[in-house]
């Protein structure tokens, strides 16, 4: 038989060879790319080959005399010799539990995950809130002693200088970028506010939880959305007063100026420093305009659209 001899890949291939020839059935083996098989049989003169299973033979003779037979036949365990080759993916069992593993691996790492990021975000606020804090302590150094006022003169874009006939608070804006355009007539540009000699305006401003107060200013048509610091250019609240109470007062001890809080005061009026708030986040307390009554504020640990209004 000839190696160019066509053979029906239907069935399968079994390679008789002398034991003489281990290298030609490797050869061949590779050739055809099945599976082969060596039977051989002492019949007198050299090697024959046994066929006792009915299939039929092909016999012939190759160089130096050596005997070489292929026998063609049908069997139910093998199948197309292709078949061999195939790579079978995962059954649709095996998928599925594939998929509920990840499933459950996810559900116990995300919700680590979601506390880690929650507590990165903390920590960045409390890293900002320390070196605001530190150019507020340069600006008290700068004016014998004393912290800011709750107010300040807006900057004439004329002049470059203070304009006396329009003032603005400082309680939400100490530092921080410039306004949005549609809050410029109701809050202080960067340039007058009393940390803009100390801290220009950077994301130390920037609460990285800040979901903004949607009844702020409340005497200004715009309002401060989505966020605090893309609106009034700053997160973060100086202690100057101006708090929002319930009935009763809503108070442990009474505070050390209802009105104006810290702000013009000097550094020996508070009596136990340690225990006084400098600056904070809005949800640190109750806000409110005329016509809204209390509203609560969650930035940090949210979960979802999360205010809370008494009715």
């Amino acid at each position: 038989m000839h190696l160019g001899e066509r053979i029906n890949h239907s069935h399968v291939v079994f390679l008789f060879l002398s034991a003489e020839n281990a290298t030609r059935r490797v050869e061949l083996q590779k050739a055809f790319g099945v599976k082969c098989a060596t039977k051989l049989s002492n019949r007198g003169k050299g090697y024959g080959v046994e066929n006792n299973d009915g299939m039929n033979s092909r016999q012939w003779k190759g160089k130096r005399g050596r005997n070489y037979s292929v026998s063609l036949g049908r069997e139910s365990g093998w199948g197309s010799p292709f078949q061999d080759r195939i790579k079978h993916g995962f059954t649709l069992i095996e998928l599925l539990v594939v998929i509920a593993i990840i499933s459950l691996l996810a559900s116990m790492v995300l919700p680590s995950l979601s506390r880690a990021k929650e507590k990165a975000q903390t920590v960045t606020c409390i890293n900002n809130l320390r070196q605001i804090t530190i150019a507020l302590f340069l600006y008290v150094d700068d004016n014998q002693g004393r912290y800011p006022l709750t107010q300040a003169y807006e900057i004439d874009p004329r002049t470059g200088r203070p304009n006396p006939n329009d003032v603005k608070s400082t309680r939400q804006v100490l530092g921080g970028d410039d306004p949005a355009p549609p809050l410029r007539a109701c809050v202080l540009s960067a340039r007058a506010r009393p940390l803009w000699p100390y801290i220009r305006p950077s994301p130390v401003f920037r609460c990285p939880r800040d979901k903004g107060q949607n009844i702020l200013p409340c005497l200004c048509s715009g309002k401060q959305v989505p966020s605090n610091y893309e609106t009034i250019g700053c997160s973060y609240t100086y202690n100057a007063g101006g708090l929002t109470v319930l009935s009763g007062g809503g108070f442990r001890h009474p505070p050390l100026d209802p009105k104006n809080g810290i702000a013009g005061k000097t550094e020996d009026v508070i009596p136990n420093p340690s225990k006084f708030i400098l600056l904070y986040e809005p949800p640190a307390r109750i806000w409110g305009c005329g016509n809204t009554g209390p509203r609560w504020y969650q930035w940090h640990y949210a979960r979802g659209a999360t205010s809370f209004t008494d009715v």
